[in-house]
């Protein structure tokens, strides 16, 4: 018995079957959009249809719906399953969103581990940040990962948010500073694992070619008071 919702496009039952007795049809299971809310700055979004599962497609086409040369900026789920992945697969660097909670941290650190296995750079922000960020610093301290940013758990930054409309940077020019401060670390943390490859194509190694284009995930463990 077949069960469309189940499938995954894996093709894997056409291989299989002795007397070819498959054949793969088109069906709907998401949707993807596009806006331009300014001149330098497009919008991809990949919407599940109510039902679905087969979140990796969905996420697989509006990566390719964002193909250009430039800076692309993926904001993927918390977790470590298959849309993770899928989302985590080309990209340049990972900035992981925690905050300082037992639960906070045994997500961050499967990601980060994630993450290393892949081969991809990563750093951390800590969000909602109540100044007891002690066993967070010890792991990322203990695993190399960059503290990039931490950002206080505030009412006023909460506000900022909870207004519509608007964003911390927008309306605070010290954090304009420090999220632009967090854009250059990203961008560097990328440029030297480049010079890493480089190293590796030297001694015979493969890499693939990402060409001018700059992919940075962000995977966010909830939805937060103050979002990237």
């Amino acid at each position: 018995m077949f069960q469309a919702h189940l499938c995954h496009s894996c093709g894997g039952c056409i291989l299989s079957c002795p007397v070819d007795a498959i054949t793969e049809v088109p069906r709907r299971i998401g949707m993807i959009t596009q806006s331009h809310p300014s001149p330098t700055l497009t919008i991809i979004s990949g919407i599940l249809d109510e039902g679905e599962i087969a979140a990796p497609a969905v996420i697989k086409a509006a990566k390719e719906a964002g193909e250009w040369d430039g800076v692309s900026v993926l904001d993927g789920p918390p977790g470590t399953a298959c849309p993770v992945i899928e989302t985590l697969d080309g990209a340049d660097a990972c900035i992981l969103v925690t905050e300082s909670t037992p639960s906070g941290l045994a997500d961050l650190r499967r990601a980060a581990h994630l993450a290393e296995a892949l081969g991809i750079p990563s750093g951390v922000v800590i969000n909602r940040s109540d100044n007891e960020d002690g066993p967070t610093l010890a792991f990322c301290a203990e695993e190399g990962l960059p503290v990039l940013l931490t950002i206080p758990f505030d009412r006023e930054i909460a506000a900022i948010q909870n207004r519509g409309g608007a964003i911390l940077c927008s309306e605070k020019e010290d954090w304009k500073e420090a999220f632009s401060q967090l854009y250059k670390d990203t961008m560097l943390s990328q440029e030297v694992n480049h010079e890493d490859h480089r190293s590796d194509e030297r001694q015979g190694r493969h890499r693939q070619d990402h060409g001018r284009r700059r992919i940075f995930c962000i995977f966010r463990r909830t939805t937060a008071s103050c979002r990237l």
